[in-house]
């Protein structure tokens, strides 16, 4: 699993809104700092950060195809991720479980480096199916029936707050805990695009 300093970055101020202090560890933009909060000295500059040993070779990972990326050891530096694992983990459902083990057994990398890393590791993530659109009978494109759809991969793990009043809160809890509560998010719902498995975590 990968994540970002941009990520968390953007994350922190939706969790604050919620409440929840994370201990992101994240200092300005610009800063290669990532490590607990508060802290002033710059870590070894890699690009990426992991919890892992083993997911190193000679200090070096490649993460889709993105090649010699340099990287380091550090579960320390994982103070915001490990905090919203926990509270994840809060959540009694045996696909939850199945999620938290496959995260520990996979690890977990944090660029660190530049957005242009970032971006080329989202990049090279990203589903991109081409699209055509025929005419009719005649089987050839129609003018401007050509388009590319982006698709998330399988397994990406979202978060976001949510703000509602406390009684709408206590019908949407009863509504995710006594069923399986889905989401489609974006389109092409009618071929089973942007379906998502909705949990909630109290803050």
């Amino acid at each position: 699993y990968v994540t970002s300093k941009q990520v968390i970055e953007r994350l922190e101020p939706y969790a604050e809104l919620a409440g929840f202090k994370l201990d992101t560890g994240v200092e300005s933009k610009g800063s290669s700092t990532v490590g607990n909060a508060g802290a002033h000295e710059p870590i070894e500059k890699v690009d990426v950060i992991v919890n892992k040993d083993y997911l190193l070779e000679d200090g070096k990972i490649t993460l889709n195809e993105i090649f010699d990326l340099t990287a380091k050891s550090n579960p320390t530096e994982f103070n915001m991720i490990n905090t919203l694992i926990n509270k994840i983990s809060s959540i009694k459902n045996e696909k939850i479980e199945k999620l938290i083990k496959r995260i520990e057994e996979r690890g977990i990398c944090l660029v660190t480096d530049e957005e242009s890393k970032s971006r080329a590791i989202i990049n090279k993530s990203i589903v991109i199916q081409y699209r055509i659109r025929l005419k009719g009978d005649e089987k050839v494109v129609k003018e401007g029936g050509l388009w590319s759809e982006e698709l998330l991969p399988s397994e990406t793990l979202m978060l976001s707050a949510l703000v509602v009043n406390e009684s709408d809160l206590s019908k949407l809890k009863n509504l995710v805990e006594k069923n399986p509560f889905y989401l489609f998010i974006g389109g092409k719902e009618s071929v089973g695009r942007g379906l998502a498995e909705i949990y909630l975590l109290e803050i």
